[in-house]
């Protein structure tokens, strides 16, 4: 049912509904804040990288169920051009 419900909010989002986005903030900015931090030590690169993602969702970018690994690059990728 989790997935239904993200699934839910995901579709609401792609009709512009806010509140369906602070939803899903809430719920998973600590998770990813935490995964990127882990990843990079820096809490500058996990802030900026967590509104980075839902910057691009709110801007209509696909998101599909992504492999742990493509994340991971992800990030790094990030981290690289941001410094």
């Amino acid at each position: 049912m989790k997935e239904q419900n993200d699934v839910v909010l995901y579709n609401r989002i792609k009709e512009r509904d806010k509140k369906a986005l602070e939803l899903l903030y809430d719920k998973y900015e600590r998770i990813l804040y935490s995964l990127i931090y882990r990843l990079t030590n820096s809490s500058d690169i996990a802030e900026e990288a967590v509104q980075e993602v839902f910057i691009k969702l709110w801007r209509g970018k696909e998101f599909t169920a992504m492999k742990k690994e493509v994340f991971i690059m992800a990030v790094y990728d990030y981290k690289k051009h941001r410094d």
